[in-house]
């Protein structure tokens, strides 16, 4: 091979690393209690051929304080429901930002396809998923994001 096709495969082989690299996301639909807020969930998808979990970003922007959608709520929670299960997992609780009205939370999942739902909760170790969602989507990580 000469030397010129040696350096266009080698930088094809560094923009393809980059392009695998590179996270996806998948943007959350708004509850009806706050229906400007923005959710975003980005996938990494490096982390699952090592791990076989899936390292996900939750982002949460325009998102009221909790107690303005009712006295009782200090909090937001994440909630997980893997495909076929009724079976619904707190994976913890948003760091939210009052004064910037956003928050996040980095989640760990072995699941391929699940719903994932964010809710205003009184506490941060609820045993139930309250009613007030503020975002929500089902989530198929064996497809690619947008």
């Amino acid at each position: 091979m000469n030397t010129s096709k040696q350096v266009l495969l080698g930088v094809a082989l560094i923009a393809l690393a980059g392009c695998t690299l590179q996270k996806e996301s998948a943007t959350l639909q708004p509850g009806e209690r706050a229906p400007a807020t923005q959710a975003k969930v980005k996938i990494d998808r490096h982390d699952n051929r090592r791990t076989g979990n899936r390292e996900l970003s939750l982002d949460v922007e325009h998102l009221p304080p909790p107690a303005e959608l009712g006295d009782e709520f200090t909090t937001y929670v994440v909630w997980l429901s893997p495909e076929g299960t009724q079976q619904v997992q707190n994976v913890g609780e948003l760091d939210y930002d009052p004064m910037r009205r956003q928050g996040d939370l980095d989640i760990l999942t072995p699941y391929d396809r699940f719903t994932i739902w964010v809710t205003a909760e009184p506490a941060p170790n609820p045993l139930d998923r309250g009613n007030v969602v503020v975002a929500s989507g089902d989530l198929d990580l064996r497809k690619p994001q947008r």
